[in-house]
């Protein structure tokens, strides 16, 4: 399907653009975590901004699950208000038990640039913290976080994340948010046979 994530992620071509230049590079990029930069000017991909504070549980999961599965034309990234220096070491192993492979991932701040790319911006209770720009085009998650939980509560949490995540790929849908190809017009001979 054109648009669609190659077969072999790992030998995919990623196209990003600096000021007026366009650059092509081989980039490794893993499922469930692609991390593909788009000129948010252009509109290439469309962004789904996942914030949470730390940055190392609910949001690098939302980031995974909704990449993985991502309408054409959609990429979700992540990052934390006061992000904490590692992943929580239970994302990786939750997200292998749904097929996804997390790969590489340090928590990140998030930033007025990203928060200015993002079409839509989810947060988990932080939003009063994010930078200026998110409310208009947030929704809050209130799931709990990490801290104390047992692995089946965890698990519980991964289960309610990849639900809400569904539910807001099929809105994107619904709403025709996701970007069709543009064909040419007909030409007259051709509506004339």
């Amino acid at each position: 399907m054109p648009g669609r994530w190659p077969a072999s992620l790992e030998d995919a071509t990623v196209t990003t653009r600096n000021d007026s230049t366009m650059a092509r590079k081989k980039s490794p990029q893993r499922r469930g975590h692609h991390r593909i930069t788009v000129d948010g000017g252009s509109g290439h991909n469309k962004l789904v901004l996942f914030v949470c504070v730390e940055n190392t549980f609910r949001s690098v999961l939302s980031e995974a699950i909704f990449n993985a599965q991502a309408p054409d034309g959609w990429r979700a990234e992540s990052a934390g208000v006061q992000p904490a220096g590692a992943i929580n070491p239970d994302v990786a192993g939750l997200l292998q038990e749904i097929g996804i492979h997390l790969g590489l991932k340090t928590p990140r701040t998030v930033t007025p640039e990203l928060i200015r790319q993002a079409q839509r911006v989810i947060t988990f209770g932080c939003l009063d913290q994010c930078p200026t720009g998110a409310r208009g085009k947030s929704e809050d998650w209130p799931l709990p976080t990490a801290a104390g939980k047992t692995h089946q509560e965890l698990r519980a949490i991964r289960d309610e994340l990849r639900a809400r995540i569904t539910q807001l790929i099929g809105s994107l849908r619904a709403h025709n948010l996701n970007p069709q190809p543009i064909r040419p017009p007909a030409s007259p001979r051709a509506q004339s046979r």
